[in-house]
């Protein structure tokens, strides 16, 4: 009956391009950054994050049939080697933002760096760089507009996730980097830059539909007139 629609990659989709009521707002990652938008902004930008997807052992792919995209061994090895070169070449730490489904003794897989809970989108907005794969957090460097760099492997590019991390990629237009060839790779002046177009053209496709309003998505569902012509009201079972 209704459907809640973020920006216009939606109109492909027949579950919401059929709905009775679509109505124009944004995500739920747009919604916590309407909340951290209020709040004063640290400008220190004195340290990168990477965001950690659990990508050796994440529950989906179990659910799903797929074979993970690469052995935990390998991927973490080759990961703690870029993380050590990064920081020698940068002079800037690197914080995890971690996987919030799995905590169970995950330190061990990144060299003993701070690892951080349920604080993903305040470490995006307060980074100098934020490393990923292809999670969906990626919206709040979009939305704080800070530099991306993806993250792949040998063993992830002859993956099935490889066209996940490809496809945000080549819409950002932001640089990619095999984990393992990182030798004479790191740029930080080419990694602190942002294609702004590209970033605003994902905010307007994925993230926040064009003149929805700057308010809550419960609050802009609650102002949605009903079939009846009644509205929905505040506080009703």
């Amino acid at each position: 009956d209704y459907a809640f629609v973020s920006g216009t990659s939606w109109t492909n989709n027949p579950r919401f391009s059929r709905a009775a009521t679509k109505i124009p707002a944004h995500s739920f990652d747009y919604e916590k950054y309407l909340q951290l938008r209020m709040l004063p902004e640290d400008h220190g930008y004195d340290y990168a994050v990477y965001l950690d997807e659990d990508i050796a052992d994440h529950e989906d792919n179990a659910e799903m049939g797929l074979k993970a995209p690469v052995s935990a061994h390998r991927f973490f090895g080759s990961l703690a080697k870029f993380f050590d070169e990064f920081e020698a070449v940068s002079h800037i730490p690197i914080v995890i933002a971690g996987y919030p489904s799995e905590r169970s003794d995950r330190s061990r897989h990144f060299g003993g760096r701070k690892l951080i809970y349920g604080e993903t989108a305040q470490l995006i907005r307060n980074a100098n760089v934020v490393f990923a794969h292809a999670s969906t957090a990626i919206s709040y460097a979009v939305l704080w507009r800070r530099p991306l760099v993806f993250l792949t492997s040998n063993e992830m590019t002859n993956s099935w996730y490889q066209p996940w991390i490809e496809a945000p990629c080549r819409i950002l237009k932001s640089p990619i980097l095999n984990i393992d060839d990182v030798s004479g790779k790191i740029d930080m002046v080419k990694w602190q830059e942002i294609d702004q177009a590209s970033y605003s053209r994902y905010e307007h496709a994925y993230i926040k539909s064009e003149g929805s309003p700057e308010k809550s998505l419960w609050d802009i569902f609650l102002s949605v007139n009903t079939d009846s012509g009644s509205r929905i009201q505040p506080g009703c079972d």
